[in-house]
């Protein structure tokens, strides 16, 4: 259905929230806005809608569009996010950003729904101390 694509991810925030916190993800200081990793730009795009000032999103992919001129993706060295992949591009988020992160790991999934039936299944993954030369996202 590529009606699916209009489909804004507000089911987001709250699904999320528990691991945006201080004591889920590793911060740099306490001043620091937690960040979340995707994996492709259009995705990025749905997921800083809906996020909205909450936290920061980079795009770590080969082609993040207007994502790398948003955030240095280096200015996030050793730092942990919330990582969101669509379940349909299953298993990429763990392989595609192993070389990103030095763990990364399940934490869940949430539905986003459109006219309150299921749309799009959200993986969430922790993706431990961004590793220090990552670049991706940044140009």
């Amino acid at each position: 259905d590529p009606t699916v694509e209009t489909v804004d991810w507000l089911d987001l925030p709250s699904a999320i929230a528990p691991w945006l916190s201080a004591r889920r993800l590793r911060a740099g200081t306490r001043d620091e806005r937690p960040f979340v990793a995707v994996t492709s730009w259009i995705d990025a795009g749905k997921a800083a809608y809906a996020l909205g000032d909450r936290a920061d999103v980079v795009c770590l992919c080969d082609e993040p569009h207007h994502f790398a001129y948003l955030h240095d993706v280096r200015s996030y060295a050793a730092r942990d996010a919330v990582i969101i992949e669509r379940a349909e591009k299953r298993p990429r988020a763990p392989v595609t950003l192993a070389r990103y992160f030095r763990l990364v790991e399940p934490i869940g999934s949430t539905v986003v729904r459109r006219a309150g039936r299921p749309a799009i299944t959200l993986l969430l993954y922790r993706g431990e101390a961004l590793v220090p030369g990552a670049s991706a996202g940044a140009r």
